[in-house]
């Protein structure tokens, strides 16, 4: 392979990074985004109180704190929280978004 081609495969590569990112930065952030809520809050100068859910260990279920069926020994932490740890919606008291 020549000088003159790794140079235009470089360039090449070059050209297409910069195009993807370009793109990326068009796009601009997924404003339904968790981090995206709390970044517009804080620059807003909003309080930022997660929600908190319950959730029963052994169960898969989180649950609206109010919600008649959560079980014995049901302990709070945030939504976020829960949905990292693999919890689910109650479909009792949790409304799923669309």
């Amino acid at each position: 392979m020549g000088k003159y081609t790794v140079v235009i495969i470089i360039g090449i590569a070059l050209i297409v990074a910069v195009l993807v990112l370009n793109r990326a930065l068009q796009r601009g952030p997924d404003e339904s985004s968790i981090t995206y809520q709390k970044a517009r809050k804080v620059q807003t100068g909003e309080i930022i109180e997660p929600e908190m859910v319950k959730v029963t260990i052994g169960d898969s279920l989180y649950h609206n704190p109010s919600c008649d069926w959560i079980g014995h020994g049901a302990k709070k932490m945030t939504l976020e929280n829960a949905i990292k740890r693999g919890f689910c919606p109650c479909s009792q008291c949790i409304e799923e978004e669309d």
